[in-house]
């Protein structure tokens, strides 16, 4: 089974794991790019997005994180830095809908441990 069937059979909206057992799913896909003649794909981050995993799924109270490989892929360097910062965060995201009148609550938060 390839990376992309895995990926499928998980978070199809119709037939995947995930929408059945009532997770919201997310998945970032790479852009096609042409430079020069070549055709290759980037997955447009910023900060460090880099090898952030394939998956975020939710399904109150858990949300779940996950890298997908075939039998044989093995994660990047970057891949393998999220995986492990990830696996040792051991309280619930906070979560916030943040909006420009905000700003002390944004700095705030982010300014505590």
């Amino acid at each position: 089974m390839t990376e992309e069937e895995l990926l499928n059979g998980i978070i199809d909206q119709r037939r995947g794991l995930a929408p059945l057992l009532g997770w919201k799913t997310l998945h970032i896909r790479p852009g096609m790019v042409l430079k020069d003649g070549e055709v290759s794909y980037r997955t447009p981050v910023s900060g460090d997005g880099a090898g952030f995993p394939d998956l975020l799924l939710v399904r109150p109270p858990r949300i779940v994180i996950a890298e997908l490989k075939s039998k044989k892929g093995e994660p990047s360097p970057e891949q393998t830095d999220w995986l492990d910062i990830l696996s040792k965060v051991t309280h619930p995201p906070e979560v916030f809908l943040w909006r420009p009148s905000d700003i002390n609550e944004i700095v705030d938060v982010l300014r505590h441990d």
